[in-house]
């Protein structure tokens, strides 16, 4: 009797020594995925330093590829190594663009990409719109 193939993998991790991506289901159990993957890449490039800030800022943009991307699309988190900092984009296949607003003091969300623009040196979303992206560095004189 042959056997069944596997299941598929929900997390799928692609790496190259500079560059490293992975392949999420758009499920919330998968931010915390997502967030070790930082961790151990952080730890593998030498910039341990950056671990606290890259995990809250891969926690914001996953989460918001998780609850506002495209039903059956996966998330992807791609990490770059690059001079004394990182490069993170995710993408989930939204098709509105991530903007940033000013939720009122009620409300329960919307303050993720807020986040984000403290933290980071820079960032963005593509021109389609279907991924964020920012650049983390260590702080300088400016607290960034």
């Amino acid at each position: 009797m042959p056997s069944s193939p596997p299941p598929p993998s929900p997390a799928r991790p692609q790496t190259h020594p500079h560059h490293v991506a992975l392949s999420l289901v758009p499920e919330p159990a998968q931010i915390r995925i997502a967030r070790r993957f930082g961790d151990e890449q952080l730890r593998r490039w030498g910039l341990v330093h950056l671990t606290e800030t890259t995990r809250l800022v891969v926690s914001e943009l996953v989460t918001n590829s998780v609850l506002h991307g495209t039903a059956g699309r996966r998330v992807v988190l791609r990490m770059s190594h690059v001079g004394d900092g990182v490069h993170l984009d995710v993408s989930g296949g939204c098709s509105d663009r991530s903007r940033l607003w000013q939720p009122g003091p009620e409300e329960e969300g919307g303050r993720g990409l807020l986040i984000v623009r403290a933290l980071a040196e820079r960032w963005g979303v593509s021109a389609d719109g279907t991924s964020t992206w920012c650049t983390l560095r260590s702080a300088g004189e400016d607290g960034r």
